[in-house]
């Protein structure tokens, strides 16, 4: 029972984590936008990380890999979650959400690139780390299901 109940608080740190992401997704878009500073700092940030990647595009590239893995991820766990979890709703709500998460972030990732987006860069690597905090919290929502059987 005192596991059961950790980890429904394990669950809900992760749900305010990926909101709290997905939220600062929208501030860092919308102050890149509005302020000069931030977008000059933004171009700088992006040409950092292509320094780094070993040239222009190949980031793009990586993030789509990366977004792909973890959406097949997503889905196998949605499968399954589906397949093991019969009437439990909230448990299905969580494997949507996570499904529409990691469209938005596909779409975003092929649809842009650092031209179009000056945040790029980093809103690709918010996404990617909230899709993986959804496949934590599919895990392990399937798993807690597992041990209540």
């Amino acid at each position: 029972m005192k596991g059961i109940k950790m980890k429904k608080i394990i669950l809900i740190v992760l749900y305010f984590m990926t909101a709290l992401l997905l939220a600062g997704t929208y501030v860092l878009h919308y102050f890149t936008k509005a302020k000069m500073g931030m977008a000059r700092y933004m171009v700088h940030f992006n040409g950092k990380i292509d320094d780094r990647l070993g040239g222009f595009g190949k980031g793009k590239i990586l993030f789509i890999i990366l977004i792909i893995i973890i959406s097949v991820i997503t889905i196998t766990l949605i499968i399954l979650t589906f397949k093991n979890l019969r009437g439990s709703l909230p448990s299905k709500i969580s494997a949507d959400i996570a499904c529409v998460i990691n469209a938005f972030s596909l779409f975003y990732i092929v649809a842009f690139d650092r031209e179009k987006a000056r945040d790029y860069y980093l809103n690709s690597i918010v996404y990617i780390v909230a899709g993986i905090l959804l496949i934590i919290i599919l895990v392990i929502i399937l798993r807690r299901r597992n041990e209540v059987k």
